[in-house]
């Protein structure tokens, strides 16, 4: 893969009611128009009129300021139903070239940039309301406070008007889940088959006295090198159940009753052209434990569109051993909605480093929703004035982002990152995230990826990102709305 950095920028596309307490906590802001005479003109803007939900386009503003911009200046890009004031989508952003470098009474391009429609924004027409403005933080109040304009046929900031269509989605019918084996029938005994085992079709009362239908596996001494029980011809008789690529996770129970000496029970599936994974389960006498097996894993030694036995087994025991399973299901997650999932959390890293040493970079994220690509982290490192001594890193993630459990800070390291011994000391700037590699099949748009959900009917997104070229990977936006560009933090080099 190559190491491209994709040139856009990261928008807010939280509503204004959302992203606020998420940044400032219980503090206050307010907007606020500077008082001075204009210095700012706007020549003209470059968007689309007529976009689709769900749509990615990209725009451009074009200015030309009468005197020095010397303040750190944004673009300020909000959506508003006409006739009102309240923000419904906000997707502000710094230029690509900041204000204080924009020459006196030249045109300067603040662009460009990607804009998203998020797919639950309302079809109809909304007011384009943008042009500068400068953060200003206090310690009771945030102040945005706007740059007015030198046209005097713009009243409120507002620029143009967008109107947004409604996409329809292809509809299907598929399950959510689905059971493997039941235990609801006694019949469902015809599909295992056993090697020194005996099975029998019964109930067992767990430790909160509820009872649970389930097989009772009893694996007999000295009868089998490998003794146990295994679902084969289950696969030769349902084949629309082999193939688990569409699921997420194969869940089941496994019980042991009180006093059990042995205390393992061992898995393996195998596909149809011979390859294994096997695991080994630790289980407590008297409690029912739930374990979720997931695809992921799965996939990386064997395939799993093509799943062709599931064996349970234990080495030979010294006396007859009983185990009892129940709740063979695969289970598929859900649909994402479209919005940002990844939260960054915080940055640990040395205080200072030395250039030609080695060192690593620890991050935390959570997921407040499930993704499904298999995704890597990114780390670029660079002095922000000169871009010297910049490092460009990437490193798998372990576990995978599929398995990541939500709500939850999950730790990521870097690998290894060192700033060559001719580059200067000082401040750098740390970029980070996860991506996910993306193929660009023609210029214009890129699909990233196509979510399939289950509940009823099955619903189909494509992602897409506007491209001028091939694309080599797609970042994972923030849910944090304060970090702009992936900047994450920073650290000193000596």
């Amino acid at each position: 893969m190559k190491s491209k950095i994709i040139p856009t920028v990261l928008l807010s596309l939280l509503p204004a009611a959302v992203s606020a307490p998420l940044l400032f906590g219980q503090g206050t802001h307010r907007t606020e128009v500077r008082e001075i005479d204009p210095r700012l003109e706007l020549v003209s803007f470059n968007l689309q009129s007529v976009i689709a939900q769900g749509e990615m386009v990209s725009g451009s503003f074009f200015f030309k300021a009468t005197q020095p911009l010397e303040e750190n200046l944004k673009v300020f890009f909000h959506l508003v139903r006409p006739g009102e004031d309240r923000t419904v989508l906000n997707a502000d952003f710094h230029p690509r070239y900041r204000p204080r470098l924009w020459e006196v009474n030249q045109v300067a391009e603040a662009g460009p940039f990607d804009l998203a429609i998020p797919p639950s924004l309302d079809p109809g027409e909304y007011d384009i309301r943008a042009g500068l403005l400068e953060i200003v933080r206090e310690e009771d109040v945030v102040r945005y406070v706007r740059e007015p304009y030198l046209n005097e046929d713009i009243e409120n900031f507002i620029v143009g008007r967008l109107t947004v269509v409604e996409t329809e989605f292809e509809v299907a019918v598929g399950p959510e889940e689905v059971d493997l084996i039941a235990f609801d029938d006694q019949a469902e005994i015809i599909f295992w088959e056993t090697r020194g085992a005996r099975v029998e079709f019964m109930g067992y009362e767990d430790e909160e006295e509820a009872t649970v239908s389930a097989v009772r596996v009893t694996i007999l001494p000295g009868e089998d090198e490998f003794p146990g029980v295994s679902l084969d011809n289950f696969f030769r008789l349902r084949p629309e159940l082999a193939d688990w690529s569409t699921y997420d996770t194969l869940r089941f129970n496994l019980f042991l009753p009180p006093g059990a000496r042995t205390r393992q029970v061992r898995l393996l599936v195998e596909d149809r052209a011979g390859r294994r994974y096997q695991t080994t389960f630790r289980l407590t006498p008297g409690r029912t434990e739930r374990f979720d097996l997931s695809t992921v894993d799965l996939s990386g030694s064997i395939n799993v569109a093509a799943i062709s036995r599931l064996r349970l087994w234990t080495t030979d025991p010294a006396s007859p051993f009983n185990f009892y399973v129940s709740g063979l299901r695969l289970i598929s997650r859900g649909q994402p909605t479209g919005e940002p999932a990844v939260t960054f959390v915080r940055m640990e890293a040395p205080e200072q480093v030395s250039r030609g040493v080695p060192f690593r970079v620890r991050f935390f994220f959570s997921l407040n929703q499930p993704v499904f690509q298999r995704h890597k982290i990114f780390t670029h490192v660079y002095r922000v004035n000169d871009m010297a001594g910049r490092i460009n890193s990437t490193a798998p993630l372990s576990p995978p982002i599929r398995n990541w459990p939500l709500d939850r800070e999950m730790e990521v390291d870097s690998g290894p990152l060192m700033i060559s011994r001719d580059a200067p000391p000082g401040t750098y700037v740390v970029r980070a995230g996860l991506y996910t590699v993306a193929d660009t099949p023609s210029r214009g748009y890129v699909q990233v990826d196509e979510w399939l959900a289950y509940d009823g009917e099955q619903e189909v997104f494509s992602i897409t990102q506007a491209s001028e070229g091939r694309i080599d990977y797609i970042k994972q936006p923030y849910t944090n709305p304060e970090i702009e560009g992936w900047e994450v933090g920073t650290i000193t080099v000596e």
